[in-house]
């Protein structure tokens, strides 16, 4: 996760962003970003990709960022709303790490059972029967 907060430092910087410019910018405090890309707090999501979206000017770009900073994620929330961004940008792949990686968690198990059972749907697979 440290490695893509500081490619995205690196970016608000050479845009010649300050930090605090940067935050009034999407609405959030100069800490919360200050934190989240230090590595001391994870960013939201929805907040990860406003900026991802500010910063990349190329599709392919935005959504290896996006992937990369998925597949780190580790608060209860971000890992719900991952599961709901990759449900509907139909990255089934993605969603399928993030429910292996997470599943287990006391907390997370009925969103984790809900969103395999879509993706057996989505992938026409049935559904196991230890499940």
């Amino acid at each position: 996760m440290k490695r893509i907060m500081k490619s995205i430092l690196k970016k608000i910087e050479g845009k010649g962003y300050t930090r605090r410019s940067f935050a009034e910018k999407f609405g959030v405090s100069r800490e919360t970003i200050r934190k989240g890309v230090n590595g001391q707090r994870e960013l939201a999501l929805d907040v990860f990709i406003e900026i991802v979206q500010e910063l990349f000017e190329s599709k392919k770009e935005r959504r290896e960022q996006i992937e990369k900073f998925i597949k780190k994620v580790s608060t209860d929330l971000n890992i719900r709303k991952s599961l709901a961004f990759c449900q509907g940008a139909g990255e089934h792949d993605l969603m399928d790490f993030l429910i292996n990686k997470h599943f287990g968690k006391e907390k997370l198990d009925k969103f984790l059972g809900a969103y395999k059972l879509c993706s057996y749907r989505n992938k026409g697979e049935k559904r196991e029967k230890n499940y």
